[in-house]
This record gives C-alpha cells, structure tokens and sequence, in this order.
C-alpha cells in the first residue's frame, strides 16, 4: 500500500473511533435521562395516587354520612311518624 492508501484508511478509522464515541456518550445521556424522566413520572403518579385517595375518603365520608340520615329517614317512617321528616344534616 501506498502511503497515501494509509492515511486514507487512517482518517477512516479515527472518524469511525470518534463517531462510536459520540454514539457511545448519547447513548449514557439518554439513560440517564430516561432514569430522570422516570422518576419524575413516578413521582408525579404518586402525586396523583395521594390525590385520588384523599378524594375517595372524602366521598367515602359523604357516603357514610347520607348512609346515616336514610338511616333516619326509614326509621321515620317505620315508627309511623307523619311529616315533615327530620332535617337533612348540615352538609349533605
């Protein structure tokens, strides 16, 4: 080969070196941020889970609480009582 051959074959092999590289450090930078991007998104699930569950608490002790007064107003009913039926608590 002549030197000419040689250099070509160089610059080939050290452009091919520095490209691996490249693609070498992206591909760590994309890990890395999809690890970032990842526990971002947990945390924001988390957020939301948090969010939901005070929601159904709430709702649960709404339940609970209309749950009692039909309570009231069945056994209203059953002791034959005549209307108006008792007061709807403060709140329902």
């Amino acid at each position: 080969m002549n030197a000419g051959w040689l250099t070509v074959v160089g610059t080939v092999v050290a452009t091919l070196g520095v490209v691996w590289a490249a693609l070498a450090a992206r591909s760590a930078s994309l890990r890395s941020a999809k690890v970032t991007d990842e526990g971002k998104f947990r945390e924001q699930l988390m957020e939301r889970v948090d969010k939901l569950e005070t929601r159904v608490a709430v709702v649960e002790k709404q339940s609970e609480a209309r749950m009692a007064f039909i309570n009231v107003l069945e056994n209203h009913i059953w002791m034959g009582k005549q209307p108006p039926p008792p007061e709807r608590p403060s709140g329902l």
